[in-house]
């Protein structure tokens, strides 16, 4: 009997829930992976990390808040999303491309848009529109 871990990986019920041959089991593990990129971001873009970053770029405490409401009142267009995905046929792709490109604006373009400019009133219309 061998004892390795591949062997014991594939016969155990976390290899039948999260693998790609299943099409249920594909779909477990793109939203685990969205999850977990999901998660890393956030702690890149909210909370304590958040605020520090932008009082350390001399951005106020009202400045602060309008930022981090932004996006609260911007998730409200989801509640539209069905029309507008209604009329693609290959979504998968395209929900891919826009998480991907929102991940990489938040991440990238949070980080370099203080560096590059440098008024306060400036950095706030840009991180809003971030």
């Amino acid at each position: 009997m061998r004892f390795g871990l591949k062997l014991n990986f594939k016969n155990s019920s976390i290899h039948e829930c999260f693998n790609t041959k299943n099409d249920i089991a594909a779909g477990r593990c793109c939203m685990l992976s969205s999850a977990v990129l999901s998660t890393v971001s956030a702690q890149f873009i909210t909370g304590i990390f958040y605020t520090g970053f932008l009082v350390g770029y001399g951005i106020n405490i009202v400045d602060i808040g309008i930022i981090t409401f932004v996006p609260y009142f911007a998730n409200m267009v989801g509640i539209l999303a069905p029309f507008l995905l209604n009329r693609f046929k290959k979504r998968r792709w395209l929900l891919f491309f826009c998480r991907l490109m929102y991940y990489t604006i938040n991440i990238i373009g949070l980080t370099l848009l203080p560096q590059i400019v440098k008024d306060n009133t400036a950095r706030v219309v840009g991180m809003v529109l971030i």
